[in-house]
């Protein structure tokens, strides 16, 4: 799993031209799946990275849990793998990046 519990690590993620999910050569899968846990209240905007090291396939094992989040919004035209958990945020996803799992949040926007 992976936690992302301060402003500084959230901003270091909206930075990240390329995003690198491989850990030491094990990619999500059934035996193990990736959880990155983002504990930030309130609004968080993300300019999603390019996951090189993921595809498609991956995406049943990876679940974006932002627990505390009332408004996250996507952007940039790179895809989302994986399911996103937001129970209280309104989520809005811009641009053209495809969003390879599932979300369940508050409420979806979709532009």
């Amino acid at each position: 799993y992976i936690n992302i519990a301060t402003t500084a690590d959230w901003t270091k993620l909206g930075s990240l031209g390329t995003m690198n999910l491989n850990n030491n050569g094990v990619v999500p899968s059934a035996t193990s799946p990736l959880i990155i846990n983002v504990q930030l209240s309130g609004t968080l905007a993300w300019n999603v990275p390019n996951m090189s090291s993921v595809s498609a396939q991956h995406g049943p094992f990876i679940l974006w849990n932002f627990s505390t989040a009332t408004a996250i919004s996507f952007s940039n035209n790179n895809s989302v793998y994986g399911s996103v958990l937001a129970p209280f945020a309104a989520f809005n996803k811009n641009g053209g990046n495809n969003l390879e799992g599932q979300v369940a949040s508050a409420s979806f926007i979709l532009q």
